[in-house]
């Protein structure tokens, strides 16, 4: 072979040699870029589930115990309007107490931020409540020296007809479980009667209104489903006093006036249930980024 012919082909070798290599590289490429299109795009881990949110508005209904502690005394003006005067009676004891059931309904909103929650919640409430007392006489009489009245009785009745509230609650929130204190305005129709009978002259009045007071407490409510609830509660009410009395009937000159204070207050206990009705919508989350 002369040295022409293999000049030429060795150079033709080589350019040959470089462009199987060029050629092997871009195949290894393509082969490359291909692999990684068909390769599952890794994402994050899925999120978890969001906590149960106790924000939103709500009705339900609620039944229990309620207590009432009736500490008024039974009293007497004299002729002049003094309290407890020289002819006053002295009516021992009169405070009397009650258990009675009552039921009803509440409507309220709860706003959740973290683990607190604050809320405020109305209820309205009918009560079988009703306290009575019975005293056989004769009774002492306010005098300089000893003295007692002829056969005589007293007897009363404390009739709490229903049973309302407004309230703000503060808890603690555990995902489902909600552990919180409350309290505010109390309301409530009381229906009083009382009567210092004698054998002669009768003192009987009556008197009905709606009284404001206090209450507080506390209580547990656990989320059984994302719309329903049920809560076991406590607390106190105090919605003050209120007084009835008169004079004698049938009418005689210069009269006493006979009469006593009732106290509404007690302790109550109660279960109910909840419905959520409405919850704000969660906020619109951008799109993550990968």
């Amino acid at each position: 072979m002369s040295a022409s012919v293999i000049h030429a082909f060795g150079y033709g070798g080589v350019s040959l040699m470089k462009r199987l290599v060029i050629a092997g590289f871009a195949l290894g490429a393509m082969t490359v870029v291909a692999a990684a299109a068909d390769m599952p795009v890794p994402y994050g881990k899925a999120p978890p589930p969001p906590e149960f949110s106790w924000t939103g508005l709500y009705i339900g209904g609620n039944a229990g115990w309620m207590q009432l502690e009736e500490n008024g005394y039974p009293f007497c003006l004299d002729p002049t309007g003094a309290m407890q005067g020289l002819g006053c009676d002295i009516i021992p004891g009169g405070q009397m107490g009650a258990n009675g059931f009552f039921g009803g309904g509440q409507v309220g909103y709860n706003w959740q931020a973290s683990k607190l929650v604050l809320g405020i919640e109305a209820d309205l409430q009918g009560t079988s409540l009703k306290a009575s007392e019975s005293i056989s006489g004769p009774f002492a009489i306010v005098s300089p020296f000893p003295l007692t009245t002829g056969p005589g009785s007293f007897a009363a009745t404390e009739s709490v007809n229903w049973f309302g509230t407004l309230r703000g609650r503060f808890g603690v929130t555990f995902d489902r479980l909600l552990v919180y204190m409350t309290g505010g305005l109390a309301m409530g129709g009381v229906d009083v009667t009382q009567a210092h009978i004698y054998s002669t002259v009768q003192y009987p009045s009556n008197t009905s209104r709606v009284l404001n007071g206090w209450t507080f407490g506390g209580g547990v409510e656990w989320a059984f489903l994302d719309r329903w609830s049920v809560k076991a509660e406590g607390g106190y009410y105090d919605l003050g006093t209120i007084q009835t009395s008169s004079v004698a009937v049938p009418t005689v000159p210069a009269s006493f006036q006979l009469g006593k204070t009732f106290e509404t207050r007690g302790g109550f206990a109660r279960a109910g249930v909840n419905f959520k009705l409405w919850e704000p919508p969660p906020p619109i989350k951008e799109a993550a980024t990968y």
